[in-house]
């Protein structure tokens, strides 16, 4: 076998172990494969190669809310595939783009991105991929409130994913819809959907898409064993961004029962990473939950 193709099976090793890593919370690991990945692709100057390696490291960066690295990493990729004209390679960095500035607050930065993925998948006849631009566009739209526009976005991506069998979009989907009906005070329907979304997560077996069904689910019951067993799981993952969110609405349920001193603990731990990653969105929340209690 030539040396250049044994190389290319070694990168593809070496990626495909950062995967499993990542997905298992191994997140250091994962950055060691996927940066000898990069090496190796890069003695063998093959550019479509590299830049599939210098994505895959902008959505382990992501994992562990590495936001300034992971943009760094997806501009980087998103040259390379413009340069090389590779239109799937383009839609997927300006979708980690997008996810960048959703997860940083900048909403009108990350509908800009997410519109234009969405507009290459459509071109390129991308069913997949216009399935999880449409659930990104979609959460935008919950985080600015607009549940019109979002139940319109996802119901789209809901649709797709059920017809080519999309299970994890599907799940995500779920997710999404007990989200919204959550803030709608449709508090039937959120529950509804939180359980087919644990139980989805279940069967796919993703822990972190559980934790996510958990949290909403702890949210709506008010039931504290599902936030502790949310937060376990995104500690272990180390999913920083989700473990915050995770205190947060911890810390609210915990005023909410009169539990200041332990409510205003888990409220300071939400702070901190939000802070660190300069999301105003959150830090308003923040801000305004500390108000109602300063008194206490």
């Amino acid at each position: 076998m030539p040396k250049k193709d044994k190389k290319q099976l070694l990168i593809q090793a070496y990626k495909g172990r950062a995967e499993v890593h990542n997905l298992i919370g191994k997140n250091k690991d994962a950055l060691k494969d996927i940066e000898k990945a990069i090496e190796l692709s890069k003695e063998i100057q093959d550019k479509k190669l590299t830049a599939d390696c210098i994505l895959q490291l902008s959505r382990i960066y992501s994992s562990i809310s590495r936001y300034d690295e992971m943009l760094k990493s997806a501009k980087e990729a998103l040259l390379t595939y413009e340069a090389i004209k590779d239109k799937k390679g383009r839609a997927m960095s300006l979708n980690s783009i997008g996810i960048v500035y959703n997860s940083l607050g900048n909403y009108s930065l990350a509908l800009e991105y997410y519109n234009k993925s969405l507009k290459i998948w459509e071109d390129i006849g991308d069913r997949r991929g216009q399935a999880y631009s449409l659930y990104n566009i979609g959460n935008v739209f919950i985080e600015l409130k607009d549940f019109n526009q979002a139940l319109e976005y996802l119901e789209k991506s809901e649709k797709i994913a059920k017809e080519i069998g999309l299970k994890d979009i599907l799940c995500d989907v779920l997710i999404s819809y007990s989200g919204i009906y959550i803030e709608m005070k449709e508090i039937d329907k959120a529950k509804d959907y939180a359980e087919l979304a644990v139980k989805k997560a279940q069967e796919i077996k993703s822990k972190g898409k559980e934790a996510n069904a958990l949290l909403l689910r702890a949210r709506i019951l008010k039931c504290e064993e599902d936030f502790k067993q949310s937060i376990r799981i995104f500690e272990g993952l180390k999913q920083k961004h989700n473990l915050a969110v995770a205190h947060y609405f911890y810390a609210e349920f915990l005023i909410s029962q009169k539990r200041f001193v332990e409510g205003k603990e888990y409220l300071k731990k939400s702070e901190k990473f939000f802070k660190e990653i300069k999301n105003k969105p959150y830090l308003k929340k923040i801000k305004e939950l500390y108000e109602s209690i300063k008194n206490k």
